[in-house]
This record gives structure tokens, sequence and C-alpha cells, in this order.
């Protein structure tokens, strides 16, 4: 969790910077972030179950 947010903190902090970038709410960057992060662990785990039935 830590590295998320340091992660969205970061690019929170690039996108004002940034002139003409629509600027994310932290709320929204966390819910993206989440999403993401459960498909991988999703993808790995499907993975994960279908080769020990193909192999085991």
């Amino acid at each position: 969790m830590a590295i998320t947010v340091y992660f969205s903190w970061t690019f929170i902090k690039q996108l004002h910077n940034v002139p003409g970038i629509n600027r994310k709410t932290l709320t929204a960057l966390f819910l993206q972030q989440g999403v993401i992060r459960f498909l991988t662990i999703l993808i790995w785990n499907l993975e994960g179950s279908i080769t020990v039935k193909v192999c085991g």
C-alpha cells in the first residue's frame, strides 16, 4: 500500500506541473491502480491454477 501511495503522490505532483492535462484526484488514482493490481493478481492466479491442472 505504501508503494501505491508513493507513486500516486508523485504522479499527482507531476500532473500539476503539466499544463493542459486533466488533473486526477488521489482517489481516482487509487481506484485506477487498484483495478490494475486486481487484474494482475487475478490473471496470475488463473495461470497458476491452469498450470497445476495441466501438469498435475
